[in-house]
């Protein structure tokens, strides 16, 4: 009762202080929640300026990063080729081109596209796309990048807002650095102005950024310098994993202390039933001991008297039996000592241990041949099955045949069987069945429990095939060792 009352008081314990914590948690997470909201975009803008630091060094030490770029001279003129196609080139006759049919769009698109830097190629493009939904083969211009790719239009709409907002770029030196836009001198005093593609930042950039500052599912804006940030990731308090530690740790504690006690209670179930055991030996040895001296009063008083003596005898012979027997079942497993039989010697040991029974065992022994057995550890096992059909079915029946180098024993009795529930826990020690005390009070409950210890340690199996049904049946099966192998090991 106090054991209980002491879990009890534990659980209630942990209970109240795991309770304590989740409460403080909620608290702070809820305190935690506010001040993440209040400075939401102070992080948000701490986070993309680490973002565009990121992408600054990498350009600076990565070449050919794809991108847009326009070449303008320090004070922010464009440089090159113009953006906008070329005005003084005839323009084709569009209005009938829908008219056409589709051979002859392709055709007249084909056309168009071999006037470089003229508006009908600008116009070709754009078709095309919506036609086919591709860009036409070879290099696009800045300008016609823009008629069918959104990002390049905001690109360059971009660089030209640069471009407008500052005409001195005289400290731009042939390092990245960022504006608006990135920019960067090379080696002829020129400037380039340059965005880079977005879907290179997701495969190249984004990925490891986003791990190694746990922003989640974050990912870029239109402007690939910004990021679009994953608010539940980057704004919300994780405190649901420590949460969830604690609670994986409360339940280990827990685990822990219920295998403990369940130690306990099977280390005193084990000791319960050593000493039902030991009160069972001792009577077992007080009821011989008892017999024998009252025999031997008799033979002090009236002389010799050969039963007597014979029940002296075998009440000697039953108490060096319960102590062969407890020496047996607690002893460390032996070295197999197996030894050649020929037929007859065999036929003559079953013979002799049939005799043991004064005809309450028959023996059928299909063996004719020469056997090689550990004869010690099998008479002990033998013994002690017939011995249990006699006690528990008055009568029993030993069938023994040989395949191969396989022995098989199938000891038979004549009793009313071993029930289910019982049969689980036939082998194991101390353990004896309710019928079985009715029939017999005497006994430790060992006796199987041997024969099972000694079938292992010969290599064999030993098993009930018949549970819950009449003439209990136990079939043995030992595999012969190999002699000669013995003899040369």
């Amino acid at each position: 009762m106090k054991s209980k009352f002491v879990l009890a008081a534990l659980l209630l314990g942990l209970s109240l202080l795991f309770y304590s914590f989740y409460v403080t948690q909620r608290i702070e997470t809820q305190m935690m929640s506010v001040y993440l909201s209040a400075q939401k975009e102070n992080l948000a803008a701490g986070w993309n300026q680490q973002w565009q630091q990121t992408i600054v060094n990498h350009l600076n030490q990565t070449a050919d990063v794809p991108g847009y770029r326009l070449i303008v001279d320090r004070r922010g003129q464009l440089l090159g080729p113009a953006f906008y196609p070329s005005q003084d080139k005839a323009l084709a006759d569009w209005s009938r081109f829908e008219q056409l049919s589709q051979d002859d769009k392709k055709q007249f698109l084909e056309q168009q596209l071999t006037e470089p830097d003229s508006w009908n190629r600008a116009s070709a493009v754009k078709k095309w796309w919506q036609l086919y939904d591709k860009q036409p083969n070879g290099s696009l211009s800045p300008y016609e990048q823009t008629l069918i790719y959104p990002e390049a239009k905001m690109a360059y709409a971009l660089m030209f807002s640069q471009l407008r907002e500052r005409t001195d770029y005289t400290t731009v030196d042939e390092q990245y650095q960022l504006d608006k836009v990135l920019l960067k001198v090379t080696a002829n005093g020129e400037v380039i102005v340059f965005l880079p593609h977005s879907d290179y930042l997701k495969q190249h950039l984004l990925p490891r950024f986003t791990v190694l500052n746990r922003l989640g599912n974050s990912t870029l804006q239109t402007n690939p310098l910004y990021l679009s940030l994953d608010d539940k990731a980057l704004f919300s308090f994780g405190s649901s994993q420590e949460l969830l530690f604690s609670f994986s740790g409360l339940l280990l504690v827990l685990s822990a202390l219920g295998i403990y006690l369940f130690d306990l209670k099977t280390q005193k179930q084990q000791v319960d039933k050593k000493l039902s055991f030991l009160n069972q030996l001792v009577h077992e040895i007080k009821t011989p001991l008892t017999g024998m001296r009252l025999n031997l009063e008799l033979l002090q008083k009236y002389g010799h008297d050969q039963e007597l003596l014979d029940a002296v005898i075998q009440g000697g012979d039953r108490l060096h039996s319960f102590f062969a027997d407890i020496v047996l079942i607690n002893s460390p497993q032996g070295i197999n000592n197996p030894v050649s039989l020929s037929a007859e010697q065999w036929a003559d040991f079953l013979s002799v241990m049939a005799q043991e029974f004064d005809g309450a065992i028959t023996i059928d022994n299909q063996v004719q041949q020469a056997v090689f057995v550990d004869i010690q550890r099998l008479g002990i096992v033998l013994r002690n099955l017939l011995k249990n059909a006699v006690r528990y079915g008055q009568r029993g029946h030993c069938t023994i045949s040989c395949t191969q180098q396989t022995l098989s024993f199938m000891v038979i009795d004549e009793g009313t069987g071993v029930g289910k529930s019982d049969a689980e826990h036939i082998f194991d020690e101390f353990f004896r069945a309710a019928d079985a005390k009715q029939l017999s009070p005497d006994g430790l409950g060992i006796g199987l429990s041997i024969v099972k210890k000694l079938v292992g340690q010969m290599g064999g199996d030993i098993r009930l095939t018949n549970p819950g049904q009449p003439k209990a049946t136990f079939i043995l099966t030992l595999e012969m060792a190999d002699e000669q192998n013995h003899i040369d090991h």
